[in-house]
């Protein structure tokens, strides 16, 4: 049965998600997951579904496949779901890597249409997971957001603070709000 279950997992590894179905049975919480992620990997997030909702209750795949639901209704359009789904990863798992995800799609669904709660929100996030390269993603979005605020000055601030992969995109847009050509001209070399 192991030998399977890793087999499937290299199908899954290799892009090959079909043959997941072809060397499991889904009987086992681990395999009904790979099922979901298998179809969930060809967009046939309604299989997906199905088989996420199997597990949702396991005490092992639970919190990826409560995330793994809320990821498929996302791509389906159904984004009210979605957030019901996330929002369970956060309350029952609060302190895993899932949560943590959760948390963060929870956070980007509403900067489209940005609430009041949502500049707390993602305090709370870079507050809580400092070191995580989301975090620094989400201070790039809060800096847009005070932008389109006419909070320059705290864009700036969080700007500045953006270390990691975004640091280019940040250094940019503090460059865009500099006034100083010699300031700005630094920032861009």
């Amino acid at each position: 049965y192991e030998e399977r279950i890793l087999l499937a997992k290299a199908y899954l590894s290799m892009d090959e998600p079909a043959k997941v179905r072809e060397v499991l049975s889904p009987n086992t919480a681990e395999a009904k997951y790979l099922y979901g992620l298998s179809y969930f990997i060809q967009n046939n997030y309604q299989e997906a579904i199905r088989y996420f909702k199997e597990v949702a209750s396991s005490p092992t795949f639970g919190p990826k496949a409560l995330l793994k639901l809320g990821d498929a209704y996302y791509n389906l359009g159904d984004i009210k779901r979605a957030l019901r789904y996330y929002q369970m990863v956060v309350e029952n798992y609060p302190n895993s890597k899932e949560a943590m995800e959760a948390s963060y799609d929870i956070i980007s669904s509403q900067i489209k249409n940005p609430s009041k709660n949502l500049e707390i929100a993602i305090k709370q996030f870079i507050d809580r997971y400092k070191n995580n390269p989301l975090s620094e993603d989400l201070k790039y979005q809060l800096a847009n957001m005070y932008i389109k605020q006419g909070k320059q000055d705290q864009a700036y601030t969080l700007l500045s603070s953006i270390t990691g992969e975004p640091r280019y995109r940040a250094m940019l847009k503090m460059a865009m709000l500099e006034p100083d050509p010699y300031k700005k001209e630094q920032l861009l070399i």
